[in-house]
């Protein structure tokens, strides 16, 4: 048995990590910053889900039944093409849309569509959730449905 007090501290962590993304209201932050900061809260919501897939009973079931927990399949994938392969997951998007959302921001992080790479042959349901879950999708959004989905785990 893990000690809960790990997951207690990780879970502190990620949403540090977390907070330091959306405290970047105003897009004062250096995109590159922001970067470090959505690797960093990648990796808690990886070692949350791998002590969940431990700890709890039934997770991986309700991971799958779940929209927002299925997307920390896909969010494996991108943890692990940033920390293994350097690979560059995100992109800036720009400009405004309607109908405008307040607080307005002038940018956000969304996942890219990425080429196909030799190590996504072995892990195909991570890429796979990777595309149809991620790719266009805000990265603070599906971070925070992904850190919401480990939060209401027993």
């Amino acid at each position: 048995m893990l000690d809960p007090r790990d997951r207690r501290r990780a879970e502190r962590a990620l949403d540090g990590a977390l907070s330091r993304l959306d405290a970047d209201e105003r897009n004062t932050v250096d995109p590159d910053d922001l970067y470090a900061v959505v690797g960093e809260a990648l990796g808690w919501l990886i070692a949350l889900d791998k002590w969940h897939l431990i700890e709890t009973p039934g997770y991986a079931a309700a991971r799958a039944a779940d929209p927002d927990g299925q997307l920390l399949v896909g969010l494996k994938y991108a943890r692990n093409r940033v920390q293994h392969g350097l690979r560059a997951m995100l992109g800036v998007s720009g400009g405004f849309g309607f109908p405008m959302r307040f607080p307005l921001k002038f940018s956000e992080f969304v996942w890219h569509n990425i080429p196909r790479y030799p190590e996504d042959k072995s892990h195909p349901d991570q890429r796979r959730g990777y595309d149809e879950l991620l790719v266009g999708e805000m990265a603070r959004t599906t971070l925070r449905r992904g850190r919401d989905f480990l939060f209401r785990q027993p």
